[in-house]
């Protein structure tokens, strides 16, 4: 098997079983021993990269300025009460992110829970 046979072997894989995989990794992650650890260090990164991430931040928007732009409209929407969240499309759970397939659309959203949401940025749903 080439190089490359391998690599389409293991990506389609990884995309069969990538409902598996984040069971698991959600599993480990919501512990709380594990969820207060992660606390602890996120909390203690930013301190310590405050200015780097600030400058990411800077060059991520410049870098994607309609990305930024409709982030920005779709938060203050939702704080503003104009956009109400709905259940998962997917799975219908309660604790959702809006996912945008237009950009340029700010306020049409699919809703869809963390992990659906994920599964929907990696397949370019």
């Amino acid at each position: 098997m080439s190089k490359k046979q391998t690599n389409e072997y293991f990506r389609q894989y990884r995309l069969r079983n990538i409902k598996k995989k984040l069971e698991i990794e959600w599993k480990s992650n919501n512990k709380p021993e594990n969820l207060e650890r992660r606390r602890v260090y996120a909390r203690k990164y930013f301190a310590r990269k405050k200015e780097e991430i600030r400058i990411k931040r800077a060059k991520w928007r410049a870098q994607f300025p309609e990305k930024a732009k409709a982030r920005e409209v779709y938060k203050y929407a939702r704080r503003t009460g104009r956009l109400v969240p709905k259940p998962c499309e997917v799975c219908g759970k309660k604790k959702v992110d809006g996912h945008h397939e237009d950009y340029r659309r700010p306020l049409v959203v699919k809703w869809l829970c963390r992990t659906h949401h994920g599964i929907a940025h990696r397949m370019k749903i």
